[in-house]
């Protein structure tokens, strides 16, 4: 993405009489992005912004910490693993969406288990 005034240097080039392959010698830009920003009237102040959609795993969140902070008290052998978060919360909570959603979930909790604790 360029700035505007890397978009209005192009244009500037371009309407004193460069050709598409000059400008990508002076810029450093490719030709192809070149042509795109000289085709485009306008530009938008902003980017769009996409809205992500909630995760069907949110609302379980809470509990799966709840349960990995549980584990932090026993040993190895007994901390829940990813398949058994799993299980559990289909069995316990009704949880309808995906096991590798789950598991995603599962593990991006541990790693900021483990973030926070390095910078304790």
């Amino acid at each position: 993405m360029y700035t505007m005034s890397q978009i209005n240097h192009i244009k500037d080039l371009s309407s004193c009489g460069y050709r598409i392959s000059e400008i990508s010698k002076e810029t450093g830009a490719d030709p192809k992005t070149i042509k795109k920003y000289l085709a485009q009237e306008d530009f938008p102040p902003m980017p769009p912004v996409v809205q992500g959609q909630p995760s069907k795993l949110d609302p379980f969140k809470p509990v799966i910490q709840e349960w990995l902070d549980e584990d932090k008290r026993h040993w190895c052998k007994q901390h829940h693993t990813a398949k058994r978060v799993y299980e559990r919360l289909v069995e316990e909570h009704g949880y309808t969406g995906s096991y590798k959603n789950s598991v995603s979930g599962t593990i991006k909790t541990r790693l900021r288990w483990k973030v926070f604790l390095q910078h304790q």
